[in-house]
């Protein structure tokens, strides 16, 4: 065939070829939407190596590093027969037991002191623990206070601290411990009291470093607490502490007027400091990286509320804790309760809205995605590793763990 007869060949079947390049381009639209349809979306996150927050810009940016990360989970004495020890857990710490004003750890008082410590004895705790040794799980123990008043007679007191040591020798004698974490949460300081708590937890570090040498020793510590506020004075404390467990969580709380995250990664108000990544850049100015685990909740808030918006009003003493096994029974009623799943685009979190005998409920949470964001940061960051609130929250589910074993 000549050059013009294929031209005009061309010419008059030319409906012919566009007819059959639309079919064409319809089958590869049509397979190509069938196949993003059925496509389960991969564990991603905006937060990438190409990502960079304004502090990141100096020495903070991830470095290569020998130390594998560490996923430190608080286990409470009331999770005790319900939590399923996963063996992604690097380190386990047990909530708790509660210093005195004497420095004698108490083991009977208030019902929560003689739980703690009555957990301790159980033949549960030593089934956990034969679980942990086979896992290769280090086991932490929690020492807590949060009595203001007993505090301040403790803190100071020099054979008061010469008391818990004593007890904690025992304790390290008894149980595999590698690590004693500090919870101590108050409310109301005394003069003085910030370099009185430094100087107890530099005493600890010898006794520790002198007498157990590989026992570890971390400090749980509130996310604004890099503002140099409460009991901890983070620089000085540094060169004391193994790890500064961040509870990067209770940004709203059971009481908060409005709905809204429980740990907003990121936000956008100028100097604000009501999310994650504005708290973490005070901590990185006075802390190594190394030294940091950010604290993730396996919880979030529940509240009935004036409306399904996503800072809904909330109605006074309805705020209760909804755990992650929670939410699942709650979405698990998806019809009934005419659940509609949400997203939080400023603080990175979901949360879902809910009706209930004509009331309206809202409950921030955390889901796959939500920690996948933070696991990401946490990655970029270069922290040491997370700290789980709480183990036993997530009931059966293995979604969260499914998240850290592949990000972590």
């Amino acid at each position: 065939m000549s050059g013009v007869s294929f031209l005009n060949w061309l010419d008059q079947n030319k409906w012919k070829l566009n007819f059959v390049v639309l079919v064409i381009t319809l089958l590869l639209v049509g397979g190509a939407f069938a196949i993003w349809s059925r496509w389960e979306l991969p564990l991603t996150s905006p937060i990438s190596p190409q990502t960079r927050f304004r502090f990141t810009l100096g020495s903070w940016l991830r470095q290569p590093t020998a130390q594998p990360p560490v996923v430190y989970g608080f286990l409470p004495y009331w999770n005790l027969k319900s939590a399923q020890i996963n063996p992604n857990l690097t380190h386990l710490s047990y909530f708790s037991l509660t210093v005195g004003p004497d420095g004698s750890l108490e083991t009977t008082g208030d019902d929560e002191s003689l739980a703690g410590y009555r957990g301790l004895q159980s033949d549960r705790f030593l089934e956990i623990i034969e679980i942990m040794e086979k896992e290769e799980i280090n086991l932490e123990l929690v020492l807590k206070q949060f009595s203001n008043d007993d505090a301040a007679k403790f803190i100071p007191d020099q054979k008061a601290q010469e008391n818990l040591y004593s007890q904690l020798s025992s304790l390290l004698l008894a149980y595999p411990v590698a690590g004693i974490n500090l919870d101590f949460e108050l409310t109301k300081l005394w003069p003085d009291a910030q370099p009185q708590f430094t100087q107890f937890v530099q005493n600890l570090k010898q006794y520790l470093i002198k007498h157990h040498p590989n026992a570890k020793l971390s400090i749980d510590v509130y996310a604004s607490a890099a503002q140099g506020q409460n009991l901890w004075n983070i620089a000085a404390l540094e060169p004391w502490t193994d790890w500064f467990v961040v509870m990067a969580y209770d940004f709203h709380q059971r009481g908060s007027p409005q709905a809204g995250p429980v740990a907003p990664l990121i936000g956008t108000q100028a100097g604000s400091h009501n999310n994650i990544n504005a708290n973490l850049k005070e901590f990185l100015e006075q802390v190594p990286p190394a030294k940091i685990l950010l604290g993730i909740p396996f919880y979030g808030y529940e509240w009935q509320t004036d409306s399904r918006n996503q800072s809904a009003n909330t109605y006074p003493d309805t705020g209760r804790t909804a755990t992650y096994e929670r939410v699942q029974d709650v979405l698990s009623q998806k019809r009934a309760l005419q659940v509609k799943e949400s997203w939080n685009d400023i603080a990175l979190v979901p949360y879902l809205s809910y009706e209930k005998d004509d009331l309206t409920y809202i409950i921030y949470y955390e889901n796959q995605r939500s920690l996948v964001y933070k696991i990401d940061y946490v990655n970029q960051l270069n922290l040491a590793g997370i700290a789980i609130w709480a183990l036993g929250y997530e009931g059966d589910n293995q979604d969260l763990w499914t998240v850290i074993d592949q990000k972590l």
